[in-house]
């Protein structure tokens, strides 16, 4: 999990309790986003900002650097017209998903950089979900997919 400069203190917990329960491999915490100790964080984390590895990045194209080696697919997780549908998405089982700021969005740059751009599907008046919320739907569908023990997404 990349996050680049998610703004909200308990959002960035909430993600760090969401990557806990979905038994991804851990998260990068990149420009403004903030970080552990947080007292904000560590509230809606409940303490899975002490077991889910995290790192600092001061951007997240430093991040993506990372994953990329490591292997691991870019997928960007954003609400754009040219995005796929999160359904009918092969994300793979070895992803990085990259979630930017919650007013603007994934840096440009980071955007550029991925590999693929994936949209929730919305049916009502609003375009978008909580950047918390967002990641939730997409970390649990990568769980049902894979569907095999062991398995793990950064």
């Amino acid at each position: 999990m990349i996050l680049d400069n998610v703004r909200s203190a308990h959002n960035v917990g909430a993600i760090f309790r969401t990557i806990d329960c979905a038994g991804m491999a851990g998260i990068e915490l990149c420009g403004l986003t903030p970080h552990p100790p947080n007292p904000k964080l560590a509230k809606t984390a409940l303490g899975a900002e002490r077991s889910v590895p995290w790192r600092r990045a001061e951007s997240a194209l430093e991040a993506i650097e990372r994953a990329r080696a490591q292997d691991r697919r870019i997928v960007a997780i954003e609400a754009i017209d040219s995005a796929r549908d999160l359904y009918d998405s092969a994300l793979g089982d070895d992803c990085a998903l990259v979630l930017g700021h919650e007013v603007f969005g994934i840096t440009p740059e980071a955007l550029a950089a991925a590999d693929l751009v994936v949209r929730i599907p919305m049916r009502g008046s609003k375009s978008s979900l909580n950047v918390a919320s967002a990641f939730a739907v997409v970390a649990f569908e990568l769980l049902r997919r894979s569907r095999r023990s062991g398995e793990t997404a950064e």
